[in-house]
């Protein structure tokens, strides 16, 4: 290569997220490679194989479900073509590795454009809410319950703690700049609320918002 160190671990590779996927959502993906960096280590991205992201897939499995494994995959496929384009590596691992591909024809994936036009066409709280579910993969019902404690401003952290999660457990979730941003504005308007959102008031909105 260009002189690139592939004893590097992967943690210490800096690619700028934001290059791998759409401008929206980029701060799942940030969530999705932290895992992997979790479950691999320190491992040297050089030694990284198909069967080490096999076992990745069946850990991760342990506590979602197989749709969010494949999000999963496509964020660290982008990582790994990245990786080759910039010589950290001369192939990918990615090559030989499967996704689950759950057939689901009720889910369809908005294009940029489609994104754009809903968050231009609602109005606050709900345009707030939506950037929020963009950019952190939080759901609905999760940004309806969010709370004022759970939420470190300083530090760039949501907490999603036991209940309000699927799998039960405590998750750290990521707040990039926008969402930031968002969160600080809507802590001078509702500071003396425990939630993020008035529950009441939000549902309402929404519900006549989809209808």
């Amino acid at each position: 290569g260009s002189g690139c160190n592939r004893d590097l671990p992967l943690g210490l590779i800096k690619i700028p997220i934001k290059q791998l996927l759409n401008k929206y959502g980029w701060g799942q993906d940030v969530y999705a490679m932290t895992h992997l960096k979790n479950f691999i280590k320190d491992m040297p991205l050089k030694n990284l194989m198909a069967k080490d992201i096999e076992e990745f897939k069946l850990w991760r499995l342990k506590t979602v479900k197989k749709n969010t494994i494949d999000r999963n995959l496509c964020v660290l496929q982008h990582f790994l073509n990245k990786c080759v384009e910039w010589e950290y590596l001369d192939k990918s691992p990615m090559i030989t590795v499967k996704f689950f591909k759950i057939n689901d024809k009720r889910k369809r994936i908005l294009s940029e454009s489609e994104i754009q036009k809903l968050i231009d066409q609602a109005n606050h709280p709900i345009k707030e809410m939506i950037i929020i579910a963009l950019n952190t993969g939080m759901r609905r019902g999760e940004i309806f319950n969010l709370m004022w404690e759970n939420v470190d401003i300083k530090n760039k952290i949501i907490y999603l703690i036991v209940d309000m999660t699927k799998s039960k457990k405590m998750q750290e979730i990521f707040i990039d700049d926008t969402t930031l941003e968002i969160l600080t504005e809507l802590k001078k308007i509702y500071r003396n609320y425990k939630y993020a959102f008035r529950k009441k008031y939000v549902a309402i909105l929404f519900q006549t918002w989809i209808i």
